[in-house]
């Protein structure tokens, strides 16, 4: 019996020395890594150039993240023109363009959310999409934005349209002529 006792004390003396020496050591996120744990460079994408960052795969391409939360946000009013600021359009209303012209739109909105995506989305005749475009707005009441796009190598002819969504919800198609 005795000899338990003396069993069960060394190994109290012993844990309690060792419970000692862990809280010296300084915690493994604060030791530097080792240098073969260094990450290696993603690996380059045989199609660089195209879509997403360039000379990386497509799956690490960054995503877009779209607030979907339904609003009363409406568009009050879409206008185009063939030239704009960054605040209002400066050309000639139309919704007729050369092939050399830039579309420039100003989309009008108003309702009570203080947050949400406005977004658009640029459609060939053939209904391609050309691009797409998002913009957070951070304020209720009105709110005027411009998106545009133009094209150096110019617009072919044909009847093109613009789909505007508010938070992912398509509310308005916009059609616009190249001639």
């Amino acid at each position: 019996m005795r000899a338990v006792a003396l069993c069960l004390a060394s190994s109290l003396v012993l844990l309690t020395a060792c419970q000692g020496k862990q809280e010296q050591t300084p915690p493994a996120a604060a030791q530097p890594a080792p240098a073969a744990a260094v990450a290696a460079a993603p690996p380059l994408a045989a199609d660089a150039g195209k879509p997403g960052i360039p000379g990386m795969l497509p799956d690490m391409a960054p995503k877009s993240v779209l607030e979907t939360t339904p609003v009363d946000t409406q568009f009050a009013d879409v206008k185009l023109s063939d030239n704009a600021d960054d605040k209002k359009l400066t050309g000639m209303m139309t919704s007729q363009f050369k092939p050399s012209d830039g579309v420039f739109m100003s989309i009008h909105t108003d309702g009570t959310a203080p947050k949400y995506t406005l977004s658009s989305k640029w459609l060939t005749p053939t209904g391609e999409t050309l691009t797409e475009y998002s913009q957070q707005i951070n304020s209720a009441g009105n709110n005027d934005t411009i998106f545009s796009l133009s094209k150096p190598d110019g617009w072919a002819k044909g009847e093109y349209k613009v789909e505007l969504s508010i938070n992912g919800k398509l509310l308005k198609t916009v059609p616009f002529t190249v001639r």
